[in-house]
């Protein structure tokens, strides 16, 4: 069969709001697929592994599981069969089969560094911090040139607390990939828990030079701006931040409190109902309300 692998990609974009819970990182996959019709039946493993991809691409995990599954049946052991499986598991939150998959790729290409990859993603994304760095460091060692797996790590890092390590994974995957805006926002986000603003304000503008139209990168400089006393700024800062997501609740509820501090009665009113009608959940509007 012909190698079509999805590969161990960044996990999670981190958003770190002022008086709000940041989100929880996730892991993505970013497929290089084969494109198939799908009325065609497949006539063989290759056929399925390929329309599995296919599936995957497009959202629908549950497909993707039954083209794997036959695929591995017509062709036992094939890594990258095995290896996107894992990844579909994962996708439904299925970690334990995720990670029984991502154990066996191991098993059959030790050397391989993307078992590894994404077997600690799996951990991670369970809260084992430790076995995630483990698998990471594996995979470094078999392909200490992976930029993905540096981030990763960092991320890994930065959840357990250990600060200066977790910079120094993000700048190395910035070394390796110098347009890799999430490693940038990431990087900001460790010095802003180091209280470092103006390392954490220049990490976020590179973030938003190489890609303007992330509106968490938007937010977390809004947050840099606000916490430096720069209200103005962190109000276009998560005004443009809703104009590229503008389901926002987040956003929303950080320009309400913003706006409430400028004395802005009226506009912080109006955010905190369009917070509310999003997500009822506004805790920097009641944080401050509470003051």
């Amino acid at each position: 069969m012909r190698p079509s692998r999805i590969n161990c990609r960044a996990i999670g974009l981190l958003v770190a709001a002022s008086l709000a819970v940041g989100a929880a990182p996730l892991a993505t996959a970013r497929p290089g697929l084969h494109q198939l019709a799908e009325a065609a039946a497949p006539r063989n493993a290759q056929g399925y592994f390929e329309r599995g991809n296919d599936w995957l691409g497009k959202g629908d995990a549950d497909r993707a599981l039954a083209d794997y599954s036959e695929a591995l049946h017509r062709d036992p052991g094939h890594f990258d069969t095995t290896i996107n499986r894992g990844i579909a598991w994962q996708s439904k939150g299925d970690f334990g089969r995720a990670i029984a998959d991502f154990d066996t790729a191991i098993r059959l290409k030790p050397r391989d560094a993307s078992g590894y990859a994404n077997r600690g993603n799996a951990w991670h994304l369970t809260g084992n911090n430790d076995r995630a760095i483990a698998d990471y460091d594996a995979a470094l060692r078999l392909d200490p040139a992976d930029a993905c797996t540096f981030y990763n790590r960092g991320s890994a890092r930065h959840d357990k607390g250990e600060l200066n390590a977790a910079i120094a994974d993000y700048s190395e995957a910035i070394r390796l990939q110098p347009d890799y805006a999430v490693a940038f926002n990431n990087r900001g986000l460790v010095w802003k828990d180091k209280s470092e603003p103006v390392r954490a304000l220049a990490d976020y503008d590179a973030a938003i030079r190489l890609n303007p139209n992330v509106a968490a990168f938007h937010i977390n400089r809004g947050n840099a701006w606000d916490d430096s006393g720069d209200t103005a700024r962190a109000i276009a800062d998560y005004s443009e931040a809703i104009r590229l997501a503008t389901r926002s609740a987040l956003a929303y509820d950080l320009r309400s409190l913003a706006r409430h501090k400028t004395g802005d009665s009226a506009g912080a009113a109006a955010d905190l109902a369009a917070a509310r009608k999003l997500d009822p959940a506004t805790p920097a509007w009641a944080r401050a309300a509470a003051q």
